[in-house]
């Protein structure tokens, strides 16, 4: 008994704890997991009471839109509390199915949902997986209690959360044919039931379910198939290595309890394999096919693995009992090793993911995006765009067509009224918009006004260079020539910049960094010697440059490095590399290379080579810039003339 009540105080203070702690990081972080797809259903959910078809939305999973549309009405944070708030019942429910299954110490059931690193970081987002994750863990509860027509009941809603639980629909029919539980069976479909009614009244058609399928089988935009242990091999994002190991272990001792003695065990183990175990592997094995196949849209989103990590963990328990059980002699090593093991997972959480939660590359340009758009001549103008995070930031109504028009499957150049303003983006522009760069940019109607690019390169869906165009519509009898107006404002970026800083160093002398004995007048662009790498020079001299030094204003900062290369052969190999790199006093943050075999060298004559680099922001004076070159293969060749020019720009 004192047990017991030991363990009801500590349960509760876990979910407070958690609680705190979830709201706590929600609050603090301005990003989400999950892109996009985040924007959306806020946007349906938010705006579904002005627009009630939008609370039979298909895409936006109509269950979920019920549920979460209250939250909503309190903006993005409040949608956010609507996760959190499932994520802890389901935490609850889970912990109740364990200690229903004898699972012991079922209070480690809340560290291994909650940290289990795909499921913590998408606590903190508007997305569906948390909810068809409690749906399904609800269900398997009410089996297990033997409250089979609720079991039934609620799982018949879990399609309406995310599409492709359908999955689970013939796995509980099986279980409840195997307990024959004939009467649970038809309430299976009693949620699919009530929402082809309610549709079928409201589209006037009964058939809604099926000609509104939001994913194609072949989907025109998502069809780069991937390899089919993709899930797999990213498992570590997914569970982490010591929910790996349990989750092993709890495959074996389900499986060997299929053979106890004792019916009871054999027959319960025989139902946590149906009803645990094949919905897992069930899902997990259709999602690797998806991908593998490039079916349903499927792109390989570690975070679609969400829904199933309260089933899973089940699992991870039931590995866990088997150590504990043979601890059980040693009750102070049975709290020591369920602390180290909570430890361990939580540790891997916090590794894996960064919390709180920063805003993605894109969204990082799409809210600079906003800003300038806040603050121009056309801040007043209508605009179409095809990203929905761009009217998020803009805190623009999505569903105002006088104020915005979502471009999505519209072609865009016959559709744009005359002085609108078009913010073409390259993620959702040519692909789930079919409208390539140069359909817009090659149209005289359409005056190029911005362009934005991110700091850094991003690589977005497609392979494309991720950027956002701002256009304005011309009136008729007007044109633009954009690739020269493209010309012009990527001349006044570069005017933009100027030098703050330069170092040079032409190797006649020695210095910090300089090992005399490698300079020599064997070869020299320039005065009378040059620094010779060789079988003993892993790093060339270089500059280390103080972040402090740099931080004159409040612009963005581009290196521009220059310098004389000599070598008397080929360099076929990916090594050596001239480096730039931010680093601070634990690692770099910022590390830019290119390797001399790509710059094509030729031979036995001094090669002039250039690289310029813009930095990432500089996240503390004390940190430092560091250039030189990388050669752990240890060439032969000469440097001579090094170069680093420091130069930062007017524009934040």
């Amino acid at each position: 008994m004192p047990d017991q009540k030991i363990e009801k105080y500590f349960t509760f203070f876990l979910l407070i704890s958690l609680s705190v702690l979830f709201l706590t990081i929600s609050f603090l972080s301005d990003g989400y997991t999950g892109g996009a797809d985040n924007i959306n259903h806020y946007f349906i959910a938010r705006y579904s009471f002005q627009n009630p078809e939008l609370f039979l939305d298909g895409w936006g999973r109509p269950f979920y839109t019920i549920l979460s549309s209250p939250f909503a009405q309190f903006g993005f944070d409040g949608i956010k509390v609507f996760n959190i708030i499932i994520a802890l019942l389901t935490l609850w429910i889970s912990y109740l199915t364990a200690k229903k299954l004898g699972y012991s110490p079922s209070v480690l059931v809340f560290v291994m949902i909650s940290f289990a690193p795909i499921y913590f970081i998408m606590i903190f987002t508007a997305l569906t997986e948390i909810l068809a994750g409690f749906m399904l863990i609800l269900s398997v509860y009410f089996f297990f209690r033997e409250k089979y027509i609720w079991s039934a009941v609620v799982l018949s809603f879990i399609y309406f959360a995310r599409a492709e639980t359908m999955i689970f629909y013939p796995i509980f029919l099986v279980a409840f044919f195997l307990k024959k539980q004939y009467r649970a069976i038809p309430f299976l479909f009693s949620g699919i039931l009530l929402f082809t009614i309610i549709g079928g009244i409201f589209f006037k058609d009964f058939l809604w379910l099926v000609h509104r399928f939001p994913y194609p089988i072949h989907s025109t935009t998502y069809k780069e198939a991937g390899p089919l242990l993709h899930f797999f091999n990213h498992r570590d994002m997914i569970f982490g290595l010591p929910l790996e190991i349990l989750l092993v272990i709890g495959f074996i001792v389900l499986f060997f309890r299929l053979f106890s003695k004792k019916e009871v065990t054999r027959q319960q183990s025989f139902f946590e394999l149906v009803l645990i175990l094949t919905p897992f592997v069930g899902f997990f094995a259709m999602h690797s096919i998806l991908y593998w196949k490039a079916l349903g849209g499927s792109v390989g989103y570690y975070r679609v693995m969400t829904s199933v990590i309260p089933l899973s963990s089940l699992i991870c328990l039931k590995g866990y009992s088997f150590i504990d059980e043979k601890l059980g002699p040693m009750p102070w090593m049975r709290y020591l090793a369920m602390a180290g093991i909570s430890g361990w997972i939580i540790t891997v959480t916090f590794k894996t993911n960064q919390f709180p939660v920063k805003p993605g590359d894109e969204e990082k340009i799409i809210k600079v995006v906003a800003g300038w758009f806040k603050d121009s001549e056309y801040a007043k103008r209508k605009i179409f765009y095809a990203d929905l995070r761009i009217p998020f930031y803009l805190d623009i109504n999505p569903y105002d067509i006088k104020r915005s028009n979502h471009i999505y499957n519209t072609p865009v150049l016959g559709f744009v009224p005359d002085s609108s303003i078009v913010l073409w983006d390259s993620h959702f522009g040519p692909n789930e918009n079919g409208i390539p760069r140069d359909s817009v940019l090659m149209n005289k109607r359409f005056k190029l006004l911005k362009v934005f690019e991110p700091i850094k390169k991003i690589t977005t869906l497609g392979g494309q260079k991720y950027e956002i165009l701002a256009f304005l519509k011309l009136p008729a009898g007007q044109s633009s020539d954009n690739p020269e107006l493209l010309r012009i404002l990527k001349q006044q970026e570069e005017e933009s910049y100027k030098e703050i800083k330069s170092f040079f160093n032409d190797f006649e002398s020695t210095g910090a960094g300089i090992n005399a004995s490698k300079l020599t007048t064997i070869f020299a662009h320039s005065g009378k010697q040059s620094y010779r790498m060789d079988d003993f020079s892993e790093f060339s001299p270089g500059f280390t440059i103080q972040c402090k030094d740099l931080m004159q204003g409040f612009g963005n900062l581009k290196i521009r490095v220059s310098l004389e290369i000599f070598s008397t052969s080929v360099i076929t190999i990916d090594q050596p590399t001239l480096v730039i790199s931010l680093e601070n006093t634990e690692k770099s943050y910022d590390y830019n290379t290119k390797t001399l075999h790509s710059m094509n060298l030729v031979v036995n004559q001094w090669n002039h080579v250039e690289e310029e680099v813009k930095l990432l922001p500089v996240h503390s004076g004390k940190d430092q810039l560091k250039v030189y070159i990388y050669n752990p293969e240890k060439t032969v060749f000469y440097i001579d003339d090094l170069k680093v020019e420091v130069l930062e720009s007017a524009d934040r």
